[in-house]
């Protein structure tokens, strides 16, 4: 296991290297918020997420609110810096991570960016999107 989460990291790190921010338009429960520059915008409904991340430590499966996690965009030595704490499940006290609780969020990009969805380690789609909790039941759109 520890192999596995290793290499994870790594893939991760090389990823953060050219990765670009996004800049996204989001509604959450029909409220628009600040067009912003994120790195990234993690919708969950468990807390932990690739290889051990416990990036929405709040999360619960049964309390009918998905946690978004809206980290706002970091250059990579900051994002160096800092994200080690998302494998503690502390990093929401950093100014640039908020956790929103929502039952329905809407995920725009402005101009002409492709923003990739990804869903359990597979990209299944692109912006625009629309995550909307229904009680007892898991629709995925759109997944071949």
């Amino acid at each position: 296991m520890e192999r596995k989460a290793s290499s994870y990291l790594r893939c991760l790190i090389s990823t953060m290297i050219h990765y670009k921010n996004k800049r996204l338009r989001i509604r959450v429960n029909e409220e628009e918020l600040p067009v912003d520059d994120y790195l990234a915008g993690i919708v969950a409904n468990g807390m932990i997420f690739g290889k051990g991340m416990k990036i929405a430590p709040r999360a619960k499966l049964d309390d009918g609110f998905f946690d978004l996690v809206l980290i706002k965009a970091m250059k990579f030595l900051e994002f160096c810096r800092h994200g080690w704490r998302v494998y503690m499940g502390s990093h929401l006290s950093l100014s640039k991570i908020s956790l929103i609780q929502a039952k329905k969020i809407e995920a725009l990009p402005q101009a002409d960016e492709e923003v990739l969805i990804e869903l359990d380690g597979e990209q299944i789609g692109k912006l625009p999107a629309i995550f909307e909790i229904v009680p007892l039941n898991l629709l995925v759109k759109g997944y071949p």
